[in-house]
């Protein structure tokens, strides 16, 4: 079972809307941004995450994913790292 920590509350005045964060607790590289009521106060914070959560995991569970259309940029690392390594006006050579 995974364990999602809440690290952070966010509102968006202008647009009259809040956001929590979510990391996983096992895996900190996972994060998750939900939508909240504006009016969610820390109390009921941990409720409404758990509600936004459910309803995104139901909505998951049918989910279908469409592929990238036309042409992805794609750069082997090597190439870029190689790029970024290079000193500025020295010539190549080949």
């Amino acid at each position: 079972m995974s364990i999602l920590k809440i690290t952070g509350l966010h509102r968006d005045i202008l647009r009259k809307r809040s956001f929590v964060t979510v990391v996983w607790k096992d895996d900190p590289e996972k994060q998750l941004g939900l939508p909240v009521p504006l009016d969610c106060t820390l109390e009921q914070l941990k409720s409404e995450t758990e509600k936004v959560v459910r309803a995104l995991a139901d909505e998951l569970a049918s989910a279908t994913v469409e592929g990238p259309e036309g042409r992805l940029s794609w750069r082997p690392l090597s190439f870029q790292t190689k790029r970024a390594m290079s000193p500025i006006g020295r010539k190549q050579t080949s």
